[in-house]
């Protein structure tokens, strides 16, 4: 019952293979949070998982240019990786004046 002044919503990411794309994330979830679509607890779940992300893709291509070598690595080569596949997260929008009842 207590989700029943609550409408379903969609919070739509793109897919993280590059820096590019996770700082896109992270301003979708903050301009959410800042719009009342989301609440704070899963904003910086989602900020700590993107951050995580980002460290990970760092690691990977520093080892990828450990590997292949300085001649490889191209902005060619990083454009031929990005994809314009999105990931759907359900969100729950907050009813604005039930908001405003409980904090006062």
């Amino acid at each position: 019952m207590a989700r029943a002044g609550r409408a379903a919503s969609c919070l739509k990411l793109p897919l993280l293979e590059d820096m590019k794309s996770i700082q896109v994330a992270l301003a979708r979830v903050q301009v959410a949070l800042e719009a009342g679509h989301i609440e704070e607890s899963r904003a910086r779940l989602l900020r700590w998982g993107l951050r995580l992300a980002a460290t990970n893709l760092r690691h990977i291509e520093r080892m990828e240019q450990l590997q292949s070598g300085p001649a490889e690595t191209t902005p060619a080569l990083a454009q031929s990786r990005k994809s314009n596949n999105l990931y759907q997260m359900p969100i729950t929008i907050i009813n604005s004046r039930a908001s405003k009842k409980n904090g006062s």
